[in-house]
């Protein structure tokens, strides 16, 4: 889906696989459910406005924008490593990004490991929801050897999975305890997606194994 408009769009939950250009600010990330991946984002005056810290911003193309890529307006530092800035010189990554580097009241935006293989362009076989409204936690994150999922108490019944930014599966499993802890240390380093289902509810999250 492409997207041109005369304001920011609004990014308050999962935003993905849409373009992104010829706009004055292209996104509006105000909301800390925010997810934005697999998008290009390009040939905008700015990408990506950030005004709080804990969006998830992974494998987009953010490149070409007239001013800024991404341009924080929030005192805390934000992550958003593994996107395709279309060079792997962080001074020039560095100089499309607005923080705390140009202005002291603003955080600093963490954008190292930067993606390489432009994963943006490759169409995800994790399936769509609607209904997207069942929260759980999962720690540590980064995780080498072992990832905590805790989930709600009232699910019976919940299947977790874990794709990789391919879509490929890479764990599977049913619980019905609220606290699993799973075995990711014969995972490849790189982003995955926590994906819980219970009934029509789901919900996903970004881990990093490292």
């Amino acid at each position: 889906m492409s997207l041109q408009a005369g304001r920011p769009f609004s990014a308050n939950s999962l935003i993905s696989q849409c373009n992104f250009n010829n706009n004055g600010t292209a996104l509006l990330a105000r909301s800390n459910n925010a997810q934005i991946t697999q998008c290009d984002i390009e040939y905008n005056n700015i990408g990506i406005l950030l005004e709080v810290p804990d969006s998830n911003i992974y494998c987009n193309k953010i490149c070409n924008n007239t001013t800024y890529g991404l341009q924080m307006s929030s005192s805390s530092n934000v992550n958003v490593s593994n996107n395709y800035w279309c060079t792997n010189d962080s001074s020039l990554i560095e100089a499309a990004i607005y923080d705390g580097y140009d202005n002291v009241t603003l955080g600093l935006v963490i954008f190292i490991p930067v993606d390489l293989a432009e994963c943006s362009g490759i169409p995800t076989k994790i399936p769509n929801y609607k209904d997207r409204s069942l929260p759980f936690s999962i720690f540590p994150n980064p995780a080498t050897d072992n990832l905590t999922i805790e989930l709600p108490t009232n699910n019976s019944k919940t299947e977790i999975k874990i794709f990789n930014v391919l879509g490929a599966l890479a764990y599977s499993s049913t619980v019905t305890k609220q606290k699993t802890d799973i075995d990711v240390s014969t995972l490849s380093n790189g982003i995955y997606i926590v994906q819980i289902t219970a009934g029509n509810k789901i919900e996903r999250q970004k881990f990093i194994r490292q």
